[in-house]
């Protein structure tokens, strides 16, 4: 049965999406001349993928761009039945979670369509050995996975 009050979850999606736009526009402008150092482990590096995780699919010649926006585009409906299809009260983990995956999805589909590629700024590293670079809305798709499969397990053991 599909509850619509669960839809009321989308703000969060929307604060994620528009968050994800908004630092990626700001991180494009101020790190357009170099990298910066935050931490010893962390800095913020502009990047730019074609593709998707870790840059796969990357080197295809662009034809892959609108089928991961129709990707990205059926993932977050089908998220968003889900939503929907949670019980009305309780289950805010896994509300929230999914919350969080439609939003990084839409963020990252909105970049994808606007401008054929994803921006990444976020870049993880330690000696010589370095993360490939992500974005906010990366962040919150792993979150809200991580949160889901734990409000998932948890309800399992009770």
């Amino acid at each position: 049965m599909i509850a619509w009050t669960n839809l009321r979850w989308l703000w969060l999606s929307a604060a994620v999406a528009s968050a994800d736009l908004g630092l990626k526009r700001v991180m494009e402008k101020m790190l357009a001349e170099a990298s910066m150092e935050v931490l010893p482990v962390f800095s913020l590096a502009l990047g730019y993928n074609r593709g998707i995780s870790f840059g796969m699919l990357a080197d295809l010649g662009g034809w892959q761009r609108w089928p991961l926006i129709i990707l990205a585009l059926a993932i977050a409906m089908g998220l968003a039945v889900w939503l929907a299809r949670q019980p009305v009260s309780g289950e805010t983990a896994s509300k929230s979670a999914l919350a969080l995956v439609i939003g990084g999805a839409m963020g990252n589909a909105v970049d994808r369509m606007a401008f054929g590629h994803v921006t990444d700024f976020i870049q993880l590293h330690w000696g010589g050995w370095a993360w490939p670079t992500f974005n906010f809305a990366d962040v919150a798709i792993s979150l809200g996975a991580i949160l889901l499969v734990a409000s998932s397990s948890r309800r399992e053991s009770a």
